[in-house]
């Protein structure tokens, strides 16, 4: 009894667009940044996604909260994320570029490899506008890139960057998720009996 009504609650919570409750596969985060790229992956626009907030008697940008693929926890190491991740994943470029080139550059081939790998099964424009974007996109010469270059203070302040084509964004198109989901779901999946509707 307790379980079904907690399990309508929490639809009951999902259906209200002032919460933000992210379903499984998913997490929520702040998304400081969009790439609008164009069907051949050239990057037409980079759009900061920061939002006014009162914090104590002042105005403060934070990021945009929203639903992406869930994203992984980082110590250590090279973990690239599903179409949202900082500065030097997605363009990569960063502040230790001068002192460590090889930096963002690893990061980038990590996160390329394994965004192309998922987007080549979604068949969608979206997925193609992306695999264009990281297969052309080349990181050592990103900073001469009129776009990035307007906007490289606030994305080398190491905020999310996701990706946008038509006005929406990428990680939102139901044949892209469905390839998440399945690549997600799938790997962690572990058959049982459910406890609120028995099946």
């Amino acid at each position: 009894m307790i379980l079904q009504a907690l399990a309508r609650y929490y639809d009951i919570l999902t259906q209200d667009p002032a919460i933000i409750i992210a379903p499984p596969g998913y997490s929520t985060t702040g998304v400081s940044h969009a790439l609008n790229i164009s069907i051949t992956g050239s990057l037409l626009d980079v759009l900061p996604l920061y939002e006014q907030v009162q914090r104590g008697k002042k105005m403060v940008d934070v990021a945009r909260r929203m639903q992406v693929p869930q994203q992984v926890k980082r110590s250590s190491g090279i973990s690239p994320n599903f179409l949202c991740d900082n500065n030097v994943y997605v363009l990569g470029v960063s502040k230790k570029d001068s002192s460590d080139p090889e930096y963002a550059i690893k990061r980038f081939n990590a996160f390329r490899e394994f965004n192309l790998e998922l987007l080549k099964q979604a068949d969608s424009d979206p997925a193609r506008a992306v695999i264009a974007f990281l297969e052309r996109h080349n990181p050592q010469n990103a900073l001469q890139h009129p776009v990035i270059a307007n906007q490289l203070e606030g994305l080398l302040e190491g905020g999310n960057i996701a990706f946008m084509f038509n006005g929406t964004f990428v990680h939102d198109d139901p044949v892209i998720r469905m390839v998440w989901e399945k690549y997600k779901l799938g790997k962690d999946a572990v058959m049982s009996q459910c406890l609120v509707s028995g099946e």
